[in-house]
């Protein structure tokens, strides 16, 4: 059974406390770039009391948009299940991964002026525009060693990199980093 949209006043929503998802300023300015370029293409997800279950970034960038309308649809969950609703909405969309050839073809192919509303960082997107990025073989040398905390700390030294596209190069291995982080936990569960 579809779920009636309902559009309500921003200031009658408020943002789950218990939300599990942190929102950087960086998330947010790139949420509030695609809510500003495309319009609020998908409704967020409340409770009967109006506290975000789904959408707690899109709320935040329309806040920061000075909209005073958003769309929504009413879950009948709870407890539990809203709970694990909300964790699951944002895990799975971690699960996926990018087929970088065709995303290449898709955002070359696309006006420039709609690369700010996809998401990525600038030099993410130098990256995945560059026909060459890197001038020579990259060479690659990872150290391990204990960090102050007790943890495992490793530091990786990148060699034969254009100074041209360094920052791309960084964004992207962080980026792999982060992935690897993310496949550990989800693997240690």
């Amino acid at each position: 059974m579809a779920k009636q949209i309902l559009s309500l006043d921003v200031d009658k929503v408020s943002l789950d406390p218990e939300n599990a998802r942190k929102h950087t300023d960086v998330d947010v300015t790139a949420l509030s770039k695609a809510l500003a370029e495309f319009g609020q293409q998908t409704p967020i997800v409340v409770d009967g009391d109006n506290i975000v279950v789904k959408g707690n970034g899109t709320l935040l960038a329309a806040i920061k948009l000075g909209w005073k309308k958003i769309d929504a649809v009413r879950t009948t969950l709870d407890g539990q299940k809203l709970r694990a609703y909300a964790i699951a909405d944002n895990q799975t969309a971690l699960n996926s991964e990018w087929d970088v050839e065709r995303l290449e073809a898709q955002i070359a192919a696309m006006d420039a002026e709609l690369h700010a509303a996809l998401g990525f960082q600038q030099s993410e997107l130098d990256s995945l525009l560059a026909i060459d990025p890197v001038a020579e073989p990259v060479e690659v040398d990872a150290h391990e060693r204990a960090a102050p905390d007790g943890k495992d700390d490793f530091s990786i030294r990148v060699d034969g990199v254009d100074p041209e596209h360094k920052d791309a190069i960084v964004d992207l291995i962080n980026t792999a980093l982060e992935n690897a982080r993310h496949a550990y936990r989800a693997a240690a569960f």
